[in-house]
């Protein structure tokens, strides 16, 4: 082979490594920029689901606008029992006006959602008051229940609080690995028994050992179970019980995960538990996928309970106490 050809194949490998090398660390940069972005990469995304859809479609009728408003308000996972309240509440408002400009349809639309949030009369902060302060986890398989135990763990020993896990579901095979690799991930001690063991027993085991070693928190995980199954649900009353036997002011929060990417079938989730078990309060999860978020606004207002937690991601640290404030002026302005 000459000379010159073993010359250019050495510089065309040479240039190959190079620009696999630059690739890779374009990659590593882009990816770790989303990671530290995804919070406001969310409240970005959705700003186009709702505010911009409308804009284009301004006229000088009242009722073309309306109707607008509330074809947008429905693809955004607003529920149509919240949309009708804001509907109405807008119509009240602009009996005598004729909308022409967007500052008027963003004012009355803030003015709305706000409305709604500042309807709850429950504390927005979790109640890690008492020594020990017991959380418990609800929600159906694969809404990312375990994950979010995971970050609630690792927000709250950075504030430190010393952490109990209760493994208390005992029905799913790998859920005690789960629960496991973020006890070991955040450092924090776990209780559990072996697979198909009474849930109810290992809670109230959880309670007696954080009062006995004078542990700030326990934080229980439960199996998760379709809404729909009644023996499931009682079985929940049933772990319910055996806190508040462990500890009368237990469990101090009852915590319902969902997955965002439900949408409008997040209400139905949360209604068929509070028939069984008090709900303090929501952590809406996988909000860095297709979620329009919107179902926030619907959770609020008809089922009275707060969002406590947002969780965008998955790493440890992409779980993050929610701000209505926040994320009505990010979908509107």
């Amino acid at each position: 082979m000459p000379i010159t050809t073993i010359y250019i194949i050495k510089i065309i490998i040479i240039l190959s490594i190079i620009y696999s090398i630059i690739y890779l660390i374009q990659y590593k940069i882009k990816n770790v920029n989303k990671k530290q972005n995804l919070f406001k990469i969310f409240y970005n995304n959705n700003k186009t689901y709702l505010f911009n859809k409308i804009k284009p479609k301004y006229i000088n009728k009242n009722n073309d606008i309306i109707k607008t408003l509330k074809e947008t308000l429905l693809s955004t996972d607003i529920s149509i029992k919240t949309i009708n309240k804001i509907i109405k509440n807008i119509q009240c408002n602009i009996t005598d006006n004729i909308i022409t400009n967007d500052t008027t349809i963003k004012t009355l639309l803030k003015s709305e959602f706000q409305r709604i949030f500042n309807n709850i009369t429950t504390s927005k902060n979790i109640n890690i008051i008492d020594n020990p302060s017991i959380i418990m986890f609800i929600g159906v398989n694969g809404s990312g229940k375990t994950s979010a135990i995971g970050k609630l763990a690792n927000i709250l020993k950075i504030n430190g609080k010393s952490i109990l896990l209760a493994a208390g579901d005992t029905f799913r095979a790998a859920a005690l690995q789960q629960l496991n690799f973020w006890a070991l991930k955040t450092n924090v001690n776990i209780i559990y028994d072996k697979q198909k063991s009474d849930p109810s027993s290992i809670l109230f085991k959880a309670v007696k050992k954080a009062q006995k070693n004078n542990i700030n928190i326990v934080l229980c995980d439960t199996a998760g179970r379709l809404h729909t199954k009644n023996n499931l649900m009682h079985q929940l009353k049933k772990m319910y019980k055996a806190l508040n036997k462990a500890y009368t002011k237990a469990p101090h929060e009852i915590l319902l995960v969902i997955d965002a990417n439900n949408g409008k079938n997040s209400i139905i989730q949360a209604k068929e538990f509070m028939k069984h078990i008090p709900i303090t309060g929501i952590i809406l999860t996988k909000l860095d996928g297709s979620a329009q978020g919107g179902n926030i606004i619907s959770i609020v207002d008809e089922l009275k309970i707060p969002i406590k937690y947002i969780s965008i991601g998955e790493t440890i640290n992409d779980l993050y106490k929610f701000n209505d404030i926040k994320f009505i002026s990010s979908i509107l302005d």
